[in-house]
């Protein structure tokens, strides 16, 4: 922030700076065109001047050969002449010397520039010196012409002197010196407007500079505040990092306080313990029988206890050879129970061929019903036949019907031994994890 408002005002500095430098520049600008035009102007004139006079001196020369007579009137008009020029000369001289325009403008412009600033004050007073000088030089040049005319004049004082022409040539040097001077006056009104314009610009921008530069120490006051608050934030930072530590540290040795309490607690419980077992200690001789009997007692019961395992064990071995053979005839009557199953299928179908059979009997029954009603005894008696026979069939069937199923039953009963047998198969192995 503080390297954007420098830049801001060196940006500043050296617009300034350039703004004064073109306003100089115009300035000369302006002195120099005023001059070059001034003297122009007068090498013109003076120019002219010379051609008149070479007319003048030429035909002054012819004048004096062509006639020599009338000298007393030529003189008189020659007198005349002279005093009329002289009197011209006078006014022309009076004239420049009583014309206070251009002098009260630059006493005007100076006491303006006056209220300024030091420097554009300076830069004026150069500027209405050079001013004066060139309009110094300028009358200076216009005495000198009319000295050297004047001079001229006296040197070459003739009866036939142009005395019309020179008016016309006053009368066009003074139209002149009036363009010039309107000229001059306008180019000072356009050089004091630039300069107030100038001069407000620089007033503008000193202001701005000044706002800038109150800005600048604004920034960097506040710059300073921000950095101590950043400072003291960090600071505050450092502090709760140092507490944070702190709290760790009394929270660890809390802890190891804490620890050396539990410690400080077990070894008192020890230490009690410990003292009761020297009060007993102090009796060695009754704990020392108390052990022995106790010794004893426990070897007693360890080999009591091993011989029960033994047992336990021939026992388990004993009903694990009973498990073993009973699985082999569980397995032996699973597999009867399938060819039972099967057997009992076979007579399903053969008890619903039966069925079938029965069927048709009653039918045949019925039939032979009828062939009684309608048949003869020979018949009957065969169909009597028959029915004994089919009857007969019948309860062989039903009797080998009972059979399986009396054969089915028990084969599920000892299905279920079996099952029961598994059991007893985990109980076995529950007691193998418990004493082996």
């Amino acid at each position: 922030m503080d390297y954007g408002v420098s830049s801001i005002f060196r940006s500043s500095e050296d617009y300034i700076a350039e703004i004064e430098k073109a306003a100089l520049a115009d300035l000369d600008r302006f002195d120099k065109e005023a001059d070059e035009e001034l003297k122009g102007a007068f090498h013109k004139f003076a120019a002219e001047n010379e051609h008149e006079s070479e007319e003048e001196t030429d035909s002054e020369s012819e004048d004096e050969t062509v006639s020599e007579s009338g000298g007393e009137d030529d003189r008189e008009r020659n007198l005349h002449t002279e005093r009329s020029f002289v009197s011209e000369e006078d006014e022309y001289s009076a004239f420049f010397a009583a014309n206070p325009i251009l002098h009260r403008n630059n006493g005007d412009y100076e006491n303006e520039l006056e209220k300024g600033d030091s420097y554009n004050g300076i830069y004026d007073s150069s500027s209405l010196r050079h001013s004066h000088s060139v309009s110094n030089s300028h009358v200076s040049d216009e005495d000198d012409f009319s000295s050297t005319t004047g001079q001229r004049s006296q040197n070459s004082a003739k009866p036939n002197y142009p005395i019309g022409k020179l008016k016309e040539e006053y009368q066009k040097l003074y139209i002149l010196y009036k363009a010039t001077l309107q000229e001059l006056t306008q180019l000072k009104a356009v050089e004091m407007n630039y300069k107030k314009e100038a001069h407000n610009t620089i007033k503008t921008m000193r202001l701005n500079l000044d706002l800038l530069e109150n800005e600048k120490d604004k920034l960097g006051h506040n710059l300073q505040d921000s950095q101590n608050l950043i400072s003291d934030y960090e600071h505050g930072k450092n502090k709760l990092g140092e507490v944070m530590a702190l709290k760790s540290q009394l929270s660890s040795i809390c802890k190891i306080k804490d620890e050396i309490q539990r410690t400080l607690e077990s070894s008192k419980v020890t230490i009690y313990s410990l003292e009761k077992q020297l009060n007993k200690l102090n009796r060695a001789d009754h704990l020392s029988q108390h052990c022995d009997h106790n010794n004893s007692i426990l070897e007693e019961m360890k080999l009591h206890h091993e011989k029960d395992i033994l047992s336990y064990k021939q026992n388990i071995d004993q009903l694990q050879s009973k498990l073993n053979s009973k699985m082999e005839e569980a397995e032996d009557l699973a597999l009867k129970n399938s060819e039972l199953q099967k057997k009992y299928q076979q007579l399903e179908i053969e008890k619903n061929e039966w069925v079938n059979k029965m069927s048709e009997v009653s039918v045949a029954q019925k039939n032979c019903q009828l062939l009684l009603e309608s048949g003869t005894i020979e018949e009957i008696n065969r169909l009597k036949l028959q029915v004994q026979h089919l009857e007969e069939e019948k309860s062989n069937i039903e009797r080998e019907n009972s059979l399986l199923k009396e054969s089915f039953l028990q084969r599920w009963a000892r299905s279920l031994l079996i099952w029961q047998l598994h059991g007893l198969r985990r109980v076995n192995d529950m007691i193998d994890l418990l004493f082996f």
